[in-house]
């Protein structure tokens, strides 16, 4: 069904520069896995868990991520152009 698709349907593609960001977070990871928001001068972080069962990294990624989504979506002003910059290749 969805090669079927002529565009994208679930998100309007549109091509925006990093001036027009409306908040920028930095994934972090140095010995666990966090954010920064600069402008707010504000950071969160966690150590990973030695006992994992999931010992590849790309997990905690991709959950440092979904956080920094997850807590823009609670804050009071909208943000519609999110950037973050990451340093993971996957």
């Amino acid at each position: 069904m969805i090669e079927a698709l002529d565009r994208v349907h679930i998100l309007e593609a549109k091509e925006w520069d990093s001036n027009d960001a409306d908040l920028i977070i930095y994934s972090t990871s140095l010995s666990g896995l966090g954010f920064a928001i600069p402008s707010l001068l504000l950071g969160f972080c966690a150590f990973t868990p030695t006992d994992c069962t999931t010992p590849t990294i790309f997990h905690y990624e991709a959950l440092a991520i979904t956080s920094m989504i997850l807590w823009t979506s609670g804050q009071t002003s909208k943000v519609c152009h999110l950037l973050v910059y990451t340093n993971s290749l996957n």
